[in-house]
């Protein structure tokens, strides 16, 4: 079991966490991730626009200027395979 938040946490520490646990479990890019993490709703102009959005957010979790939502967190920690 990988944890995301240790006893010693920093925003440096969080954002190194989420890019090695997203290159770890197979994803080479934000956009994978994003794509990931957004449902598809069947219509390609919101679906693009939900997964550039969500990229954005990634960037910032991943540069440690931002954190994500309590159901953004959950969901990542599914995805990445982390608690």
């Amino acid at each position: 079991m990988i944890f995301i938040f240790g006893s010693n946490f920093t925003n440096y520490d969080f954002a190194n966490r989420i890019m090695e646990r997203s290159k770890h479990c197979g994803f080479k890019s934000q956009v994978a991730l994003a794509a990931c993490m957004v449902q598809s709703n069947g219509k390609d102009d919101e679906q693009g626009n939900l997964v550039e959005s969500k990229r954005k957010a990634i960037s910032n979790w991943e540069k440690g200027s931002a954190y994500p939502s309590l159901s953004d967190f959950v969901l990542l920690c599914k995805i990445l395979d982390c608690d």
